[in-house]
């Protein structure tokens, strides 16, 4: 029997720090300050001007948000 508790599975990101510091620098090099920055699991990363309106909570947000109230 093989032991699968040391064959350990590369875990890939699609996102990296780098990749978020370069999208908050380009967001303050076109001229407006970051506010709100969303990574989507396929590793899009948005940057909201600061003061802009979200674009709206997803279901856990809710969910996190609900939970908190009943605490």
């Amino acid at each position: 029997m093989q032991d699968h508790s040391t064959n350990k599975v590369p875990r890939v990101t699609p996102f990296r720090q780098a990749d978020v510091t370069r999208a908050i620098k380009g967001a303050q090099a076109a001229g407006f300050e970051p506010g709100e920055l969303r990574i989507s699991q396929d590793g899009t990363i948005h940057v909201l001007r600061a003061g802009a309106v979200s674009i709206g909570a997803n279901r856990i947000d809710q969910l996190i948000e609900a939970r908190r109230g009943k605490a």
